[in-house]
């Protein structure tokens, strides 16, 4: 069976758009885990390694210097400022995978409905070659 120059252009189209499709997939997919667990994406490393312990957020708070070093806070209170850093880099995280994801979807809408036109579009035009053919 022969196809026609639009036949081609409605496939070709539906054929990028499948493409374009499978990788929204991964990028929604990577969001999820940003959201859900964004410690294992976050990639702001320093601040990250410097939120471990008391001791790495102190030095990263004062790095040395030729200024008199601030007294050291108690544990707790050192704790307590070094879990709300953390906490805050968390969600931060998180709220970037809530908008890759919201991007994803909407992409995904886009190629979607894209696709769906351009696959009748060319199903119509085969139907149409094999009417005028029989």
């Amino acid at each position: 069976m022969k196809r026609t120059l639009l036949e081609i252009y409605a496939l070709a189209i539906c054929f990028v758009c499948v493409f374009a499709i499978v990788l929204n997939v991964g990028q929604a997919a990577y969001a999820v885990v940003e959201i859900l667990k964004p410690q294992a994406t976050l990639t702001r490393d320093f601040e990250t390694r410097a939120t471990r312990s008391n001791d790495a957020y102190w030095k990263w708070m004062n790095p040395t210097s030729d200024k008199a070093q601030p007294t050291r806070p108690s544990e707790d209170e050192l704790t307590k400022r070094r879990l709300e850093l953390r906490t805050e880099l968390f969600d931060e995280e998180s709220s970037k995978g809530q908008g890759n994801l919201s991007k994803a979807i909407i992409y995904l809408m886009c190629f979607a409905a894209v696709f769906a036109i351009h696959w009748r579009f060319a199903k119509r035009l085969r139907s149409e070659q094999t009417s005028t053919v029989a």
